[in-house]
């Protein structure tokens, strides 16, 4: 059955290891994009990282056996965070949206 996660965290302040169904997921090696920005690390899924030098944000939200995650861009005069979608049964991501200056999620709604 699939789960809505709604969380009353922040890009700054956020839970680091989760529980959902078959899968534990955490945040490691978290620290600040700048000084007082917001918090990006690796994540690993069941104890294997996903994309290592990839900068996972948060919070996350869990529904339907994915996670919705913000994902930190470092590029060529290009700096921000991009919405992703994790699929937790193949460990695929596939982004959604642009670039922009921060991605605060808060709830899912109508999928």
């Amino acid at each position: 059955m699939s789960k809505l996660k709604i969380l009353n965290e922040t890009p700054l302040d956020f839970q680091e290891k989760f529980l959902f169904d078959k899968w534990e997921v955490s945040y490691l090696d978290l620290m600040e994009v700048n000084q007082g920005s917001p918090l990006v690390g690796s994540l690993s899924i069941n104890g294997q990282v996903i994309i290592k030098e990839q900068g996972f944000g948060g919070p996350l939200l869990y529904f339907n056996r994915k996670i919705y995650i913000p994902v930190f861009i470092r590029r060529f005069c290009v700096v921000g965070f991009r919405l992703a979608t994790l699929n937790l049964d193949d460990l695929s991501i596939e982004y959604i949206g642009g670039i922009e200056d921060l991605v605060y999620l808060k709830e899912i709604k109508d999928n």
